[in-house]
């Protein structure tokens, strides 16, 4: 973990990324999206997470929730105590 990372747990981080993603598609009443959860690579955390945007987002909305997430996994680590994780094959 870096010094310049802060870490939240999965409802912090997410209420953190859904008002930054409100800000940014104010137009959008549809979109939503997943608490933030572990991805595992090669059965190892590496203090990556992610979400999954709602089937009724747009491509455009789905684009700017990626580039949220990117901006904010160099900021926000997620806490140990969540049990939800993917595996990444």
């Amino acid at each position: 973990m870096s010094a310049t990372e802060t870490t939240l747990t999965a409802a912090d981080l997410h209420a953190l990324l859904d008002r930054d993603f409100r800000r940014r598609t104010r137009a959008c009443r549809k979109c939503q999206f997943s608490l933030p959860y572990r991805v595992f690579r090669d059965g190892r955390a590496g203090g990556e997470w992610s979400v999954i945007p709602s089937e009724a987002c747009s491509h455009l909305c789905e684009m700017i929730l990626d580039e949220i997430v990117a901006k904010y996994r160099s900021t926000y680590r997620l806490s140990d105590t969540g049990r939800f994780h993917a595996v990444a094959r």
